[in-house]
Formats: structure tokens, sequence, C-alpha cells
């Protein structure tokens, strides 16, 4: 019996949601159909995203490309591509030693049902920038954008501006030249633009240049503001009080004295994302508590993300209890999600915490070792809960190492929906099978970090 090919869409689907490449891969050769269907998914991202490498290469003039990006721009595969990622280190000889300026725009001008589009070298020839951005608005499907630092340049600028009907904008780290005509770009996305980020750097971004944005948001729900000191907290405060539609929200965070004069109230707000650098005392946890407090107390928050930027840091073992009852007095009934796992909690507060927050399906937090083998009982309040991620500051490494049998009793005489248990980021699944006696058992694997191919 030949499979349907809308049939079969559906289930490659449920493959591909599992990240099984390989698998995809295999379905692919089977036969026509199979082709066909698989292809939509293979194809649907293609990434050009070469690494740092200290080598040397003299011989190497043209830009060096992965099988993907080639064997996505044949004929029958170009219609599947939807997402285009470019960035990293490219090579940087210019044209006409180096063709990939030329081919790049070609290839957009293949790939016709492109609709998201990252964009972001780190090195690179500098005509690929002007000829790229000068090719976008001919991109008639495009309607996710997001641009690195070069494409803000004085020259880049005005080239960048001229693409419209997007719907969702990213720019990192955003210079004056960008935001002086910012306004006037955001006016003319009016009417289809619902998602803004400004990420990394944003110290150009002052509160006269925040307020001019504020009349050409009236349909953006998710909104993302990195790190610029020229802006107070109430000032940001001020600028969010007049976009009450806000759904999702990401913000980064540095410590003020200064207390919140601003009242905000986000009634929609579901999705929460604070960044932070390294918290070593109590007073600055409490700042950081009081201003997510300050943000969420009126909002029906689903999804609490503490994201800490700081790198090669050992974890913080300040407590951020005030936190835990802060959600667990607010936001029980809705919170789903908490990741925060550089962000610690006391036992006692970890406790109240599983007991008030009953909704919760994912948790990412710090605790002490003992957590984790008590970590059953402390569960059992949660009856949604599949995935847990433990991290332990307070233990040596040696202390917190558990194999394959002890993560699966800790499965198994936990909640029934627990399937995903993360201890200091090393991930085991567990799952039900029939044994080669055939018996039912359970069984538990690592789970390994995904890398797509052109990872590999």
């Amino acid at each position: 019996m030949e499979l349907n090919y809308d049939v079969l869409i559906h289930i490659l689907d449920v493959i591909d949601q599992a990240d099984y490449y390989a698998t995809l891969y295999a379905c692919s050769l089977v036969n026509h159909t199979f082709n066909q269907a698989a292809s939509r998914l293979l194809y649907r991202k293609v990434v050009l995203e070469p690494q740092w490498t200290s080598t040397i290469r003299l011989g190497r003039r043209e830009q060096k490309l992965n099988g993907l990006f080639v064997s996505a721009r044949l004929p029958h595969n170009a219609p599947h591509v939807v997402d285009l990622r470019i960035a990293g280190y490219l090579e940087d000889r210019p044209p006409p030693i180096n063709t990939f300026p030329d081919l790049l725009c070609h290839a957009l001008g293949q790939w016709t049902n492109l609709r998201s589009f990252t964009f972001a070298p780190l090195e690179y020839p500098d005509v690929l920038i002007t000829q790229t951005l000068d090719s976008l608005p001919l991109c008639d499907s495009l309607r996710s954008l997001t641009v690195g630092s070069p494409c803000c340049s004085e020259d880049a600028a005005p080239l960048l501006v001229q693409v419209e009907s997007l719907e969702s904008l990213t720019i990192e780290n955003p210079s004056r030249a960008i935001l002086n005509i910012m306004p006037d770009w955001l006016n003319r996305l009016s009417g289809t633009l619902t998602t803004l980020r400004f990420r990394e750097n944003c110290g150009s971004i002052t509160p006269g240049v925040l307020r001019s944005f504020t009349p050409h948001m009236p349909n953006v729900h998710t909104f993302a503001l990195g790190l610029s000191y020229s802006l107070t907290h109430d000032d940001v405060f001020s600028f969010l009080q007049n976009h009450s539609n806000l759904q999702s929200l990401e913000l980064r965070y540095y410590l003020q004295l200064r207390k919140i004069s601003t009242s905000l109230k986000l009634p929609r707000l579901r999705t929460l994302v604070v960044r932070h650098t390294h918290v070593s005392d109590k007073r600055e946890a409490s700042h950081l508590t009081k201003f997510i407090h300050r943000l969420s107390t009126h909002s029906p928050l689903e999804s609490l993300h503490l994201v800490c930027d700081s790198s090669g840091l050992r974890l913080s073992t300040t407590a951020f209890d005030g936190l835990a009852d802060h959600l667990g007095s607010r936001h029980a009934d809705t919170l789903r999600v908490l990741y925060m796992p550089s962000n610690f909690l006391r036992l006692k507060a970890f406790r109240d915490l599983c007991v008030r927050c009953y909704r919760l399906e994912e948790l990412a937090v710090a605790v002490q070792h003992d957590v984790l083998w008590d970590l059953p009982r402390l569960s059992e309040p949660l009856d949604r809960l599949y995935l847990v991620s433990l991290t332990f500051p307070h233990s040596k490494p040696n202390k917190t190492i558990v194999n394959a049998d002890k993560v699966a009793e800790l499965l198994v005489h936990g909640k029934r929906s627990l399937r995903r248990l993360a201890i200091n980021h090393k991930q085991w699944e567990g799952y039900w099978s029939t044994s080669e006696d055939g018996s039912v058992k359970f069984f538990v694997q690592p789970v390994p970090p995904f890398r797509a191919p052109w990872e590999r």
C-alpha cells in the first residue's frame, strides 16, 4: 500500500519535531513521494554560519559552502526554503575573487518562499552587506528579519529601511544611524509589525528615542530591549505602560538603587524574559526580585525565564526565596514554565513553590543537593510536571554524578507525567517500552545535545 502524500507529510512532521534529521534523510531515499515530503522539511531551514578558526588558509579565496546551502539552490529544492540564516565568520576577501555576495543575491531570487532571514555575519566582505540589503525588497514573501550591527552602519541603514511588510523585526546592537530613521520605518511597518526586538548593546536608545517608537507600534505584542545605561527603570516602565497589549516581553536588567515610581499594568503579558548579570549578594537579589514583581504583578504570567549572562562564574548561592514567594502568591493559577537555572532556592522555598504553583510543566532551578533524592515527594503536588532541571551550586561535581538506574528510580517514583530530568545540564529521558522477554519496562537514556546538520 502506497501512502498518500497528504498523510505522509503529517507523519514526517512528527519526525521533524523530534529533530531526527538522519531519519528524514533516509525517508527521502525511499521513493519519489517520500522524497517530496521529506525535502519539504530537510530544506525548510538553510544555515551558513562558519566558526572562527585560527588557521590561515592562504589558498582559499571563495567562501566555503556547506552541502545544505548548495543543494538548496537546486530548482526542485529552492521552493522548500523558508528560513535562512547567514552569520559567523565568512570569507572576507572582496569580489571578484570572492563570488559569494553575487551567489547569495542570486539565491535570494531563487528562494521565492523565503519568510524568515537572519543576517548577522561577524566577518565579511564589505560589499556583501550592501548587495544583500539591496536585494531584500525583492523578496515578496519575507515576513521576519533579524539583522546584526553591520546592517546598521551609515551606508547600510538607508538600504535596510527599504524592506516592508515585515511582521517580525529584530535588530542586534542598533546604532544611532538606524535609530534616527527608525520612526519613519516603523510607521510604514505599523500595519503588519507584531514583533519588535532590540538586543545586545542598546546604548544608543535614549528615553526620547524610546518614546518616538510609541505611536508606530499599535499591533506589536512581542517586544525586547537590550542593555542601555541611558534608560532608567522608570523610563522603560513609562514606555511599557503605553503598550498594554504586550503578550511577550524580554528586558535586560541592571542594578539601579533608585526606587521605581511608575506603576505598570500589563493585563495580557504571558511570557517574561529577564536577562541579568551575576548576582553576588542578598541586596542585589532583592532588587532583581522587586523589578520582576513590579513588572508582572498584574499579569497572568505563564512563563518566566531568568537568564544570567555572566559566563565563567560559579553559580550564585544567593537565595531568591522572595521571588518564589511572589510567584506562589500572584501567579500560582497560571504559571506553567519557570526557567531560572542560575538562581538558587532554599529547600523550604522550593517546597512551597511546588505546592503553590501546581500548574507547573517545566521547572529549572538551582537548589541544594538534598533536593535531588527527595524529588519524588517534593514534586508530588505537580500533576502536569514533565521536565525538571536541577543545578547544585553548593556541591562538588563528584557528588552529583548519577547513573541511568538512579535516574530511572527517581522518574518511576515521581509523578507519572515526569519524563525528563536534567542534573547540572546533563539530561535524561524516560519512556515505557517492551523488553526482549516481552514485558513492559521503564527505560532511561541520556539525551545528547542537539546538533543540526550544518553544525556537524
